[in-house]
């Protein structure tokens, strides 16, 4: 049958996607563990991931499509799931509170 893909065709493109997805992963993985890097280096990365998370989340609450808009459901969901995770620094009681918090909106009728 023309067109049709086996897996003996389709084995070097997942081991291919597979190798790129996982290098750039490792390999700075693997040089920075055997590397002394300075003091202020290292503070400065440690505020990599709150600021990547800060920008998911700022991202998920103003951008619809291409418009810059707050999202009244977001942001009332937002809230109090902040509050939670800047008290409990619990990852279950953040999720659980945005998760119920929405959930709680959307059956009031707020939101989409």
């Amino acid at each position: 049958m023309k067109g049709s893909f086996t897996f003996r065709m389709l084995l070097p493109l997942y081991l291919a996607m597979a190798l790129v997805t996982f290098l750039p992963r490792y390999l700075p993985m693997a040089v920075l563990t055997r590397l002394r890097l300075p003091g202020w280096l290292e503070r400065w990365l440690s505020f990599l991931p709150t600021a990547i998370l800060a920008a998911l989340a700022a991202q998920s609450l103003a951008v619809e499509g291409r418009a810059v808009r707050l999202r009244s459901d977001y942001a009332l969901s937002a809230l109090p799931t902040a509050f939670v995770a800047w008290r409990t620094r619990n990852l279950f009681w953040t999720v659980l509170t945005g998760v119920a918090t929405m959930a709680l909106l959307r059956a009031a009728g707020i939101g989409t």
